[in-house]
This record gives C-alpha cells, structure tokens and sequence, in this order.
C-alpha cells in the first residue's frame, strides 16, 4: 500500500506495508513503513553589522583616543560588583568605545560596479 500526504511541511510519500502475523491467535500485525521527505533549505541570517575599522588604530592618535576612552570606561569596573555584571559592563564598554572612536568598515561593492560601468557602452 503506497499514501501520498500533503501537508503544510511538504508533500510526503510513504510506503506501509502490512506483514501477516504469526499463527498463535494474536492480533498484532508487523508494520513496515518508509517516509520520503522533502527537505527545504533552512534561511541564514546575515549579520548585518560590519566590522570594525581595526586598521584605523595604526595611527597613534586614534589609537591614544581610543586608550583614554577605554580607560574612562574601565574605571566604574572598580567598584564592588558581581562578575556577571562586570563582564556585561566591560563588553559594553569596549563596543561602545570602539563604536565611538572607531568606528566601522564601509561595504564597497568594486566588482559590480566595475562591471556596471564596462557593460555601460553596450547597451
């Protein structure tokens, strides 16, 4: 006996059988069954956020800024708090820090743009 089911997940097909059972006056049958299912392409998540622009702490005044920021924002680690929030605040400090004084990377599609402007005159 062959089913075919759709449902929300998909169409599925299925293939049941049904074995005779053995002779000792019981009602249990043996059941085999095999289920071909189609499997959907899971969706990534792009992290939108681009990195930081690290390369900007090769000049020394950018890089003294971003020391004096850090730490001003290291010093209300001082105080008596847990290590949980002592770990939070410090994270958000240097992200903060680095946000400010840094800053982030630019996305520049070259390829594209390149190629945009060499099939320019043939259109």
């Amino acid at each position: 006996m062959t089913t075919s089911a759709s449902t929300a997940d998909g169409d599925r097909r299925c293939d049941i059988r049904v074995f005779r059972g053995a002779d000792v006056s019981t009602d249990h049958y043996p059941l085999v069954g095999k289920i071909r299912l189609k499997l959907k392409r899971s969706v990534k998540i792009k992290n939108s956020a681009c990195p930081y622009a690290v390369a900007t702490l090769k000049s020394p005044q950018t890089s003294h800024r971003y020391k004096l920021e850090l730490l001003n924002r290291f010093a209300v680690l001082l105080e008596n708090m847990s290590i949980e929030e002592k770990l939070k605040l410090f994270s958000t400090s240097v992200k903060a820090s680095a946000e400010t004084v840094i800053g982030r990377t630019k996305k520049v599609q070259t390829k594209t743009l390149d190629i945009r402007q060499k099939l320019e005159p043939y259109r």
